[in-house]
């Protein structure tokens, strides 16, 4: 009996690690986009990004950010599950204000693989930074491995 409940908390421990890191991972991700805001020019681009990325105005962003009180990386999580989801955003960032401000647990209630949204959030962030606008970025302008190629 006590190799079984050893067992047992072991695995539990296993999963709270787990949990830990992705949702610390979110925490990262939300934080550096939120820094980027304060770079020069920072807060059209973020505006603009989350306004190309999900569908929304600008206008609207920056009203939404507003009126929920929650930063440009936390606004680009709740609309990372709202897309996952079918779900209105706006009852997506009233269950993370009803949970504690965890967005592990609203996305673990909307049965969101944490994997996915880690690295939707994650390819908002990239773009909002200005990743990926070199030569040859945009999509179908990569140069594949065995492929030729002329400019």
């Amino acid at each position: 009996m006590k190799k079984i409940i050893f067992a047992l908390s072991l695995v539990l421990l296993t999963i709270s690690t787990a949990f830990a890191d992705w949702e610390l991972d979110l925490k990262k991700l939300s934080t550096s986009l939120n820094i980027a805001v304060s770079d020069k020019d920072g807060e059209r681009e973020v505006t603009s990004t989350l306004s190309l990325e999900f569908n929304k105005t600008q206008d609207w962003i920056i009203k939404t950010k507003g009126e929920t009180g929650l930063t440009y990386g936390e606004l680009s999580i709740a609309l990372s599950i709202a897309r996952q989801t079918n779900k209105d955003v706006n009852i997506v960032i009233s269950d993370y204000k009803k949970h504690g401000h965890a967005w592990g647990r609203v996305a673990k209630a909307y049965g969101v693989r944490t994997d996915d949204l880690v690295q939707s959030v994650g390819k908002v962030n990239e773009k909002a930074k200005g990743k990926g606008k070199g030569k040859g970025a945009e999509k179908g302008k990569g140069h594949g491995k065995g492929k030729k190629w002329e400019d």
